[in-house]
């Protein structure tokens, strides 16, 4: 409104004066500055300031002409002695014709000065209202991206009609690709902080002892008992429950009282959080439950040790009630502040299985402490899911760890196998055969996806999609990690039979599912698939989003792999090589024998030929037949799968007995041909080609005729599909052999 005024009266050329007052000080004196246009039409501004507001008033008597504008924006600020100088000023002003605008806000009135707006009669009330929830609601739902509908219930309670906390909402919740339960408590946290927060604060002790007081007893208690509580005048206690009501600090939904209260815990003074810590227990102390008790006592700020029993009790009865996050916050504190090793034990096994469910990146930064001796025993019950591995990387020497019995301890060791380039082709095929044979529908989540990542390994990508299709879809309640699984490894076997767009959707289901564990490595190489189809698809791809903390090594190498592809897309075949030769390394070190889980070096082999740079590309090409001889010698018929990644060089790995196929290569044509077939893969016609070679059409016909003989091709369509194929031979960079 200040600002709005300032606007007006410079636009309309008025005089106008401004009086900004100072905190008052021990001794009943209170400071003041002001600032006004001088009156002789240069709008050259003139300033004051004095040890009281009366001085200063005197000194703009002889500035302010008739016509002009006196702004005091904050009588309600005013000392009771200050506010009696200002109105006896105004009604001298008034009649020199001075206009006198005096902004007052009621909750703010320490002194009690509002008696005093009375004594003019000549005032006109302009009361600013709240928004409405319906304002508040279309203004936070446009260009936001809200992840759940609910979310913008929560959102429109933690603006509590506040234009101030709306706007500060907004500037945190600024550039979030989506706006998330964690987002928006981010943000309302923040802009508590930076908004309204601080006009509580100002108040002095007593309201923002009341603001804490009374979220610790929410909602068994109101601000009025709080107020009662704390022996608070009947008029203060009224004017600060308003204030309080207006700065979102008495919100009505569960998510926006939890942050409300760890921001007033966090910022409030210790002597303050003692004294609203002691009345909170009085007031629950018949009617608490032992969560509350334990909050109360962490919000003091004292030792925690000796107090395991209550938080044990605390403990459990979050866990009762379904809220994981509160145990694992009771679990955290417990460790952040107690002393005895046995209660530090205790803590880290509650924090873990609590991590296990909700958690998983925490999970796997402190996975260690399940090999410490006092743990140990605690967590020796703990049903871990075999993905929760793949996040505790720092310890994991394998893929995934190998648990379960029977069947599902079969895939799974059978999925590092395939996937690490070992022999495991037989018995995955025994297994699937045995358990295909009880009805595909009967098969659990678990043992579909790791058969699935088991044939995906082994380079058969049918039926890669085919376990991971029966993994996503018929997973129950408990197992959804291998639901999601089953969106990822779907999404990667997609990719490589050339479905871009259902790859894309199964990978974002994935990324969500794994968003809700906590699982960051996993989500962050679900949305990284989703990527790699757009890449595949050669659609543009702006930038890779940036990589979490502490990444797993597979998920590092992922990245760089798809870097690598987004810059030849982008023209920058250089820093593609050396990422390219980057994802090598990184294979190498992990001790990956298959070498058709990522194609580097045939991306690599193509880039060296399009440069004319033979001799490299030879050598990359005699680095892939090697590697491809090693693991057909291991995996022949997953070798054969995969080997049109070889192109030409096929016929230096399998024998004409062991080819799957015929490998038709780009030396079975002359020139000549070559020329004709570069423009009809363009989709020019054959007469068209003709002029462009100037050639007749029957000439081109004819080389059209010897190319299909020699290819053993019956259509163009099928010559369009064999170069696509083909294409690393004729030094381009773009492969259709898909991952």
């Amino acid at each position: 409104m200040t600002g709005i005024l300032r606007r007006a009266t410079t636009a309309a050329g008025v005089t106008s004066g401004w009086v900004h007052v100072l905190p008052g000080r021990s001794d009943g004196a209170q400071g003041a500055m002001a600032q006004w246009t001088r009156a002789d039409g240069t709008g050259e501004q003139g300033t004051t300031a004095g040890p009281s507001l009366a001085d200063v008033l005197d000194e703009l008597s002889g500035e302010l002409p008739p016509g002009s504008v006196l702004v005091v924006d904050s009588f309600h600020s005013l000392t009771m002695a200050s506010a009696n100088s200002l109105i006896v000023w105004s009604h001298a002003a008034r009649l020199r014709g001075v206009h006198v605008l005096i902004g007052f806000h009621p909750a703010l009135d320490q002194a009690g000065v509002a008696p005093l707006l009375n004594v003019p009669s000549t005032t006109t009330w302009i009361d600013v209202r709240p928004l409405r929830e319906e304002e508040l609601r279309a203004d936070l739902a446009a260009g936001l991206p809200w992840a759940a509908p609910g979310l913008l219930d929560v959102a429109v309670d933690a603006c509590a009609g506040s234009s101030l906390l709306l706007r500060a909402l907004r500037r945190a919740l600024a550039g979030e690709e989506s706006v998330d339960a964690n987002a928006l408590s981010r943000a309302h946290a923040s802009a508590l902080e930076s908004g309204t927060l601080r006009l509580v604060a100002d108040q002095g002790p007593d309201a923002l002892t009341l603001a804490l007081l009374s979220a610790l007893v929410r909602p068994v208690h109101s601000a009025r008992a709080a107020a009662e509580q704390l022996g608070l005048p009947g008029a203060t206690a009224a004017r600060l429950e308003v204030l309080l009501t207006e700065c979102g600090l008495q919100p009505n939904t569960r998510e926006s009282a939890g942050v409300v209260h760890s921001v007033l815990a966090r910022r409030a003074p210790m002597d303050v959080r003692r004294v609203a810590a002691g009345h909170a227990h009085s007031l629950l102390s018949a009617t608490a439950g032992k969560g509350q008790l334990f909050r109360l006592r962490a919000t003091v700020g004292d030792s925690l040790t000796g107090m395991l029993p209550l938080a044990e009790a605390a403990y459990a009865e979050a866990w009762a009630e379904g809220d994981p996050d509160t145990a694992a916050a009771v679990a955290t504190t417990m460790l952040t502040r107690s002393a005895d090793p046995a209660e530090l034990a205790w803590a880290k096994s509650a924090a873990m299985r609590c991590w296990a469910g909700i958690d998983w990146n925490a999970f796997a930064n402190h996975v260690a402490w399940l090999d410490e001796p006092a743990v140990a025993p605690l967590v020796a019950d703990l049903d871990l899911c075999d993905w929760l591995r793949l996040e505790a990387h720092t310890v994991a020497r394998e893929v995934f760890g190998i648990s379960g019995a029977g069947e599902l301890r079969q895939a799974t060791r059978l999925a590092n196998r395939a996937l690490y380039g070992y022999a495991a082709e037989p018995d995955v095929k025994n297994l699937d055969q045995a358990i295909s044979g009880q009805g595909i529908l009967s098969v659990s989540a678990p043992l579909a996806s790791r058969l699935a990542l088991a044939w995906f390994g082994l380079a058969d990508y049918e039926a890669a999609h085919r376990w991971a299709s029966v993994a996503a879809f018929t997973a129950s309640e408990s197992e959804l990690a291998d639901c999601a699984m089953g969106h990822l490894v779907g999404a990667q076997a997609l990719i490589r039979l050339g479905h871009f767009d259902q790859a894309e959707q199964q990978a974002q289901a994935g990324a969500e599912l794994f968003a809700a564990f906590g699982a960051s490595n996993l989500e962050a190489f679900a949305r990284l698939s989703a990527i790699h189809a757009a890449v595949e698809a050669r659609r543009p791809v702006t930038a890779l989003p940036d990589p979490i903390a502490n990444p797993h090594p597979g998920l590092a190498l992922y990245r760089t792999y798809l870097a690598a592809r987004c810059d030849l897309l982008a023209g920058r075949p250089d820093q593609a090589v050396r990422q390219l030769f980057e994802c090598g390394r990184a294979l190498t070190k992990c001790g990956v024998v298959n070498p058709s889980l990522v194609n580097w070096r045939p991306h690599l082999a193509s880039i060296f030929r399009a440069k004319g740079q033979a001799d490299f590309g030879q050598h990359v090409e005699t680095d892939l037949v090697a590697a491809w001889r090693e693991w057909a010698a291991i995996e022949p018929a997953a070798a054969a799968r995969r080997s049109t990644v070889l192109g030409a060089r096929a016929a230096e790995v399998f024998t004409d007995d062991e080819q799957p196929v015929s490998a038709p290569t780009l030396d079975m044509l002359s020139p000549a041909e070559l020329r004709v077939v570069d423009l009809v893969v363009k989709g020019m016609s054959n007469r068209d080609a003709a002029k462009t070679l100037f050639l007749s059409k029957r000439t081109v016909d004819t080389h059209l005729g010897n190319v299909y003989r020699k290819l053993s091709l019956c259509s163009r369509e099928d010559l369009v599909e064999l170069m696509k194929v083909l294409a690393p031979q004729r030094g381009e960079c773009a492969l259709s052999v898909f991952g």
